[in-house]
């Protein structure tokens, strides 16, 4: 028995959501005819012609079998139920409006998730500063960090697993999608046995090479470039 019943009560909610399919124009209108109690003068409230702003009052006062306004010679005014259907409208119409916004501040990047990628080591910046000052500036904007290599990082960025990657310039220039914009520079040395780097290492070929007799803890020649 309270399985009939509840099956039956849940075939009146359908018919009753396939019967009511009403719109945010039509509460709009609604609200707007309530307010100047006067079909034209709400139509011209909202920018539409009379004759299409009465025909969704009627469409809508049919679709859930109510009527929600008392027409006069002279004016119209709103039923009981009409009261308490506007009452209604005013709140979805509020919800609406702080969904958009809220969704705007997403858009906006006022709200949500920054993924930064970041090499283990940043010297000639500093990173620790430079986020808790953006953090303070956007406190609702939740960050998260990752740590991996230079082309890991590129790669995350090209598959837009991260919004931002802090890296060292990569010597290849196949990344033509991604736009790099220096903020420091920092001098390194390169560290082997004595020999002819170049032949080991072919991107070097060409380039000026200074040797270092002075011994560098147990090796016997440094290289310096």
């Amino acid at each position: 028995m309270i399985s009939t019943s509840n099956n039956r009560l849940k075939y009146y909610n359908y018919e009753l959501r396939e019967r009511i399919q009403m719109n945010i124009l039509q509460l709009e209108y609604v609200i707007a005819l309530a307010k100047h109690k006067n079909f034209s003068n709400a139509a011209d409230s909202v920018f539409v012609s009379q004759s299409s702003f009465s025909q969704q009052i009627i469409k809508l006062e049919k679709e859930i079998g109510i009527k929600l306004f008392r027409r006069t010679t002279r004016d119209v005014n709103l039923t009981e139920v009409g009261k308490e259907f506007v009452k209604h409208a005013y709140e979805i119409l509020a919800r609406m409006e702080s969904l958009k916004q809220s969704m705007s501040a997403y858009s906006g990047m006022l709200k949500g998730t920054l993924n930064i990628g970041t090499i283990n080591v940043i010297k000639n910046i500093d990173f620790n500063t430079m986020i808790t000052t953006y953090y303070n500036l956007h406190p609702d904007i939740r960050i998260n960090i990752i740590q991996a290599g230079t082309y890991n990082l590129l790669q995350m960025l090209q598959n837009c697993a991260i919004d931002i990657a802090f890296v060292t310039k990569p010597l290849q220039n196949n990344w033509s999608d991604i736009s790099f914009t220096p903020l420091g520079s920092d001098t390194y040395a390169l560290v082997a046995y004595f020999g002819d780097i170049r032949t080991m290492i072919p991107e070097l070929s060409g380039q000026h090479i200074g040797i270092i007799r002075t011994p560098y803890r147990n090796y016997p020649d440094t290289l310096s470039s």
